[in-house]
């Protein structure tokens, strides 16, 4: 096991660094910062580069720990999740990329329970969305869609399909 999260790891960090070492390559105003909250990308911060009405994304995100609840508890919950994004209807003042777009991503969440349990999922989504342009740096985006778990993760969720929603503030480079 500890093998398979050194791995991870290193995949992270090499993916990271080739969307910053994009951000030279694309240019200005092609590359995002982007900060929000959705499922399954729990309080998270990434990284988007557009290439042409497409966008390639990272973000890490992580959920502060939820103790002595009456429904579920946990002590540490994180993901990391990569998206491709397709924009394809719509005009922007602000932007040349379009508003409307379709999102497809695999995420990997990791739960740590307080019964010293730790659950390891890996899932699918598939949503549509929209970028809202407040100014040429300046937007949000909001999507919606379904969410397929690819793992079975233990007894209790099975094979599990649901929703998938986000929201993200995002400022360009």
């Amino acid at each position: 096991m500890k093998n398979i999260t050194y791995s991870f790891w290193h995949i992270v960090v090499i993916t990271l660094l080739i969307f910053l070492s994009s951000v030279r390559v694309a240019g200005q105003e092609r590359t995002k910062v982007t900060l929000g909250f959705g499922i399954p990308e729990l309080i998270n911060i990434g990284f988007r580069t557009q290439i042409n009405q497409s966008e390639a994304g990272l973000s890490l995100g992580f959920f502060p720990p939820e103790e002595d609840s009456w429904v579920i508890s946990w002590e540490k919950m994180f993901s990391v999740c990569g998206d491709y994004y397709f924009h394809f209807a719509g005009k922007s003042r602000f932007s040349d990329l379009r508003p409307f777009y379709a999102r497809a991503g695999l995420n990997y969440w990791k739960i740590e329970w307080e019964e010293n349990d730790i659950d390891n999922c890996l899932s699918t989504q598939i949503r549509l969305g929209r970028d809202f342009n407040f100014s040429k740096k300046t937007g949000m985006s909001l999507d919606a869609g379904i969410l397929i778990h690819l793992n079975e993760v233990n007894d209790a969720w099975g094979y599990v399909v649901g929703y998938a929603a986000g929201i993200n503030l995002f400022y360009k480079f």
